[in-house]
């Protein structure tokens, strides 16, 4: 979507950006990396820095003025503090951190370091994903936009504006 695509074309100059006012050297990692021992765990990081506490992960956002409050007193939203241990994870480097440009004019930098629970966690929780894609498994439908647009796409003849009448014995199924 258009969101993303900005969020694409920003990269280079939020990443451009952290290294000017950071002063660390920062370099592309053009791969698909894996965990060693978790197949299913992949993922391709925005750059790899090096700063004088060694080597670490970067991660490039923009966000909305909106959020702008999820950023504040030190605070990463959940999903990107999520996906950095993710990438920590297939990684094994200790450190990451997250340049993200709020509202197209303000840049907040954020360093995670490495939580071998959360990344527990994630394991466990990937890997009952990955063996429920592989036994054609989906989870249950909730209220979700994103799962609205599944069942949209699923069933594109559907008619939102017609009822059909269930008997009684629906409840039970």
């Amino acid at each position: 979507n258009e969101r993303m695509r900005w969020g694409s074309l920003l990269e280079p100059l939020v990443a451009q950006e952290f290294a000017e006012r950071t002063g660390w050297k920062i370099r592309r990692r053009n791969a698909i990396l894996r965990h060693p021992e978790n197949e299913w765990m992949i993922g391709d990081v925005d750059r790899l820095v090096a700063t004088p506490d060694g080597t670490g992960i970067l991660e490039c956002k923009t966000t909305s003025e909106w959020l702008r409050d999820d950023w504040e007193n030190g605070h990463v939203p959940d999903p990107w503090a999520i996906q950095v241990h993710h990438y920590l994870s297939i990684t094994g480097l200790p450190f990451g951190y997250i340049a993200v440009l709020i509202g197209g004019n303000a840049l907040r930098v954020k360093r995670i370091d490495r939580d071998e629970r959360i990344m527990g966690d994630l394991a466990e929780i990937e890997g009952e994903f990955w063996r429920r894609v592989q036994a054609g498994d989906p989870p249950s439908a909730d209220a979700s936009g994103d799962a609205a647009d599944v069942v949209n796409r699923l069933y594109p003849e559907a008619d939102p504006e017609k009822a059909i009448a269930l008997p009684d014995e629906a409840t039970a199924w």
